[in-house]
């Protein structure tokens, strides 16, 4: 599974692609809208009930999934440096 950085906002997580897409920490489940978001750990939010809401989309946990390396080719987010978690 690929991932982009280390979590900035809890020095413990990964932050992976999600859909819909943005970046989200494997671990405390924060999200940034972009990957320049993801750059300062200032801008993560926590979709929280009842609405689950961040960057204009629902992250409930029953409807979010890890975005494919083709989702994320698509979004334009290819070019950026992807780490592959070794299996």
């Amino acid at each position: 599974m690929m991932w982009l950085r280390e979590c900035p906002f809890d020095d413990q997580g990964l932050l992976r692609p999600v859909i819909p897409l943005s970046l989200m920490c494997d671990t405390c489940g924060s999200v940034w809208c972009t990957p320049d978001d993801a750059s300062s750990g200032d801008r993560a939010i926590v979709p929280e009930p009842p609405d689950w809401s961040a960057c204009g989309n629902t992250y409930n946990p029953d409807t979010t999934r890890w975005a494919t390396r083709d989702e994320v080719a698509q979004a334009g987010w290819s070019d950026l440096p992807w780490h592959e978690e070794s299996t």
